[in-house]
């Protein structure tokens, strides 16, 4: 891909990886650090097994499976990083932790955390091209919260985002205990609307794998978050948007999203909301 920066990919105790290598094989965590450096992997992020990580790696350089020349580019890299970064010139200074707020809490810090968020945002598929939404009315749109937690802020931002550009929109919140009271009133919103907003959020756990975290699947109740998820999807799914707000999983649980976008979180970066129009704003 041409990309010549440090390459890092998720802790390796989310278990992403390492789940696919069985605990009751030869250093399972090295074998697992050893095939990421091969993908190339510059740097290891919160190995579970540090020991078993180093041990694996340092035996892969000796054997020649991983070539020493790879591991000194990659240092490189990382060294040239933090000298971009002042670090090599700032020997032995650390920051007073009473002292954070006074360093980081400035303007220029929480532009700097709306940038980040801007540029994360990630398109993953577009099937059925309906991003970048027009604005209008926004009486033919209806957005549905999926929520984990019924009594924190999630959603309210979001919610606040999209009526001040699709003013007129439904929005109907949607959690695991409300869900079989929500499921068949959705549903039979679902013909009315062009074009529909789901938004699910949730925080990623080490070792998920799917949506089972992420939307209620367990539950003896007839209908939860997911099966209304997926009725939505089968009813309406050619004019529907999949947001992710927080894990980037559900996806894998229901592969016929045709619109889906991850945000990774929808934790405020406490910029200043701007008015309709402007670029800058995060739900």
């Amino acid at each position: 891909m041409g990309f010549k920066g440090v390459i890092v990919s998720d802790a390796m105790e989310m278990q992403g990886l390492t789940k696919l290598y069985p605990p009751d094989g030869v250093n399972p965590a090295g074998r697992a650090a050893v095939d990421a450096v091969k993908a190339g992997q510059d740097f290891l992020e919160l190995p579970s097994d540090l020991d078993g990580t180093y041990n694996g790696l340092l035996q892969a350089v000796k054997s020649g499976e991983i070539p020493r020349s790879q591991i000194d580019a990659s240092v490189r890299r990382l060294l040239l990083v933090k000298a971009k970064a002042g670090l090599d010139s700032r020997k032995g200074e650390v920051v007073d932790l009473d002292q954070v707020q006074q360093h980081f809490g400035k303007p220029s810090s929480y532009a700097l955390a709306q940038e980040v968020a801007e540029h994360a945002i990630t398109l993953v598929r577009d099937d059925n091209h309906l991003l970048p939404m027009k604005r209008d009315d926004g009486k033919s749109t209806l957005v549905v919260l999926f929520l984990s937690d019924p009594h924190g802020d999630d959603g309210r931002m979001l919610e606040q985002q999209i009526r001040a550009r699709l003013p007129g929109a439904t929005v109907a919140y949607v959690d695991r205990r409300s869900a079989p009271f929500e499921a068949d009133g959705i549903a039979a919103m679902l013909p009315r609307f062009g074009r529909v907003i789901a938004a699910i959020y949730s925080a990623p756990q080490p070792g998920e794998v799917g949506a089972q975290t992420s939307l209620d699947t367990m539950s003896a109740a007839k209908e939860t978050t997911g099966t209304i998820l997926q009725r939505l999807l089968d009813q309406v799914g050619d004019r529907t948007v999949v947001l992710a707000m927080g894990s980037p999983y559900p996806i894998l649980n229901y592969p016929n999203i045709q619109s889906y976008a991850c945000a990774f979180s929808s934790v405020s970066t406490g910029t200043v909301l701007r008015p309709p129009g402007s670029r800058r704003s995060r739900g």
